[in-house]
């Protein structure tokens, strides 16, 4: 099985199309009986239309691992914020005044700061309208449960200080003013153990290719773990190998250099 992210590995950031080279790699393995797993920070309804139409993955690791979701998108495993967790990153964000969405397997509700939020999250206007503004009402959570994560927007200088309030959430950079929260317990990597588990073998029997800091988890449990060349620096020092930037066609050099494609 061969697990990839999506920004800054399949795609670059804020680039919609998939280059040929890297789509007909993705099509070889295909062939060949291997699996492919699209392994993402993003919610599945989020994803590139280009990814959904043009790759063939057999199942979704979303929300940095807190949602699993069959080829179908069929919802097959939740791993929502347990009530501290959910507590610490709300009162963080309302007190330092942080723009805060709550993520779910499929949508977003908006806790603070909604106009803010979309002006950066959905800046390129491509995203479906499932990104809900709660942040008068913040009641969400009331009726659909605790979410599966939430994604933070701020000024640059707040983000060290919501990060020094949050003790059992995992808060990672995405990007400048950014960062990713969800469950401690929780990652890429134990998604894909049960998405590996689930088709009868173990990570021992997986590649995966990753950019950023939520890939890290994934990129070390896997057997070989691929970081791009236009990632980050604490990804590349614990990746098995490291290939060519994304839009160099970094995932297809790093297949054949391994065997797994022949062109």
């Amino acid at each position: 099985m061969v697990a990839f992210d999506i920004d800054g590995t399949l795609l670059p950031r804020g680039v919609m199309t998939l280059d040929a080279k890297t789509k007909e790699a993705l099509d070889e393995l295909n062939k060949k009986g291997i699996y492919t797993v699209i392994s993402t920070g993003r919610i599945v309804t989020f994803i590139q239309d280009e990814i959904m139409k043009k790759i063939d993955s057999d199942y979704y690791v979303t929300i940095n691992g807190s949602v699993v979701t069959d080829k179908d998108l069929n919802v097959i495993k939740t791993y929502p914020l347990k009530e501290e967790g959910f507590k610490e990153i709300i009162d963080a964000a309302l007190d330092l005044d942080i723009a805060i969405g709550l993520k779910y397997p499929k949508e977003i509700a908006v806790y603070n700061r909604y106009d803010y939020y979309m002006s950066i999250y959905d800046r390129y206007h491509n995203l479906p309208p499932l990104i809900y503004d709660y942040s008068k009402t913040r009641d969400y959570h009331l009726t659909h449960g605790l979410p599966t994560g939430a994604f933070i927007i701020a000024e640059e200088e707040k983000i060290p200080a919501f990060k020094e309030r949050i003790k059992s959430v995992t808060v990672a950079d995405a990007y400048k003013g950014a960062a990713e929260c969800y469950d401690k317990d929780i990652s890429k990597a134990e998604a894909l153990a049960f998405v590996a588990n689930r088709l009868g073998f173990t990570m021992e029997n997986v590649m995966a290719f990753g950019d950023s800091q939520n890939d890290i988890d994934m990129l070390k449990a896997a057997k070989v773990g691929v970081a791009m060349g236009n990632a980050t620096e604490a990804t590349k020092a614990i990746a098995d190998y490291v290939t060519d930037d994304c839009d160099k066609y970094g995932i297809p050099k790093a297949l054949r250099h391994f065997g797994l494609i022949d062109r």
